[in-house]
């Protein structure tokens, strides 16, 4: 147990907690728990811890073919003049500088 985490609280000796707990994890939704009108605690269903990803490594020479494959992918799709044309149009400042 991490240090931060609260200890864990054995339901079999609370039978009303228990179906407050079941209840929310069944419909998925958090249930306040209310006194005096007042919110006390928060009885929320657990997220489904997801499965850790491991990292695939790979070969250098596989690296080296998904690099040939795929230089000069995008060439032919757009126009590098008009590109920088319309690059240096929203580059110009339209207003009057600030003064104070």
């Amino acid at each position: 147990m991490m240090p931060s985490e609260a200890p864990a609280i054995d339901l079999s000796a609370y039978p009303e907690l228990a179906r407050i707990v079941h209840e929310a994890a069944r419909s998925g939704r958090r249930l306040p728990l209310v006194e005096n009108g007042t919110v006390i605690a928060v009885v929320a269903p657990a997220k489904p811890r997801r499965a850790a990803r491991t990292a695939r490594s790979r070969s250098q020479e596989e690296v080296q073919r998904i690099l040939t494959e795929t230089h000069g992918a995008w060439k032919g799709l757009i126009d590098p003049e008009e590109f920088k044309r319309q690059r240096r149009e929203l580059q110009i400042h339209d207003r009057e500088p600030r003064t104070w």
